[in-house]
């Protein structure tokens, strides 16, 4: 037994301990993806799953060498919060609204499902959404312009290597 939160003693391989851990698993996991999109397994980072939902995102995020890393999509103002997005951008609004519901229990209120700032929406995809429904930290000359071509792993919205 080490302690825990609140002093409190905790046996880390007790059934109440990982049944706990279990459960709020499939909320907090992040997905790991072999080339070509299939899953291959998946890993917990506890300090990256407290960051939050946005279908218009502050940063993108991407597994690599065993940790989550996030790249910002733009300059981040002090005290702003910072996001990424959970699901793929391509999706039509009522298909991301239910697949965020059915998969982590909350409605998204950002700008484009508000439709609060239609033009600060479509400047943002001008910029960041690949044909995938990946996020590029920023497009360049040559962006894939078909699915076949995109190296991005839109199941995890992975960050395509910028030039």
């Amino acid at each position: 037994e080490q302690q825990g939160g609140c002093g409190k003693e905790v046996d880390w391989l007790s059934e109440e301990f990982l049944l706990g851990a279990l459960g709020v698993g499939p909320l907090n996991e992040f997905g790991l993806w072999a080339e070509g999109g299939e899953s291959d397994g998946r890993c917990m980072a506890p300090m990256a799953a407290l960051i939050n939902h946005s279908c218009t995102p502050t940063c993108s995020q991407q597994l690599a060498g065993g940790r989550v890393c996030f790249y910002a999509l733009r300059d981040v103002a002090v005290g702003e919060e910072i996001t990424f997005s959970y699901i793929d951008l391509s999706l039509a609004q009522d298909e991301r609204q239910q697949l965020i519901f059915q998969s982590w229990h909350f409605r998204c209120r950002c700008l484009r499902c508000l439709g609060s700032d239609p033009s600060a929406v479509a400047a943002f995809d001008a910029e960041h959404l690949c044909i995938c429904g990946g996020l590029l930290v920023s497009k360049k000359e040559g962006s894939p312009t078909s699915s076949a071509d995109c190296s991005c792993n839109a199941p995890e919205l992975q960050l395509q290597e910028i030039e």
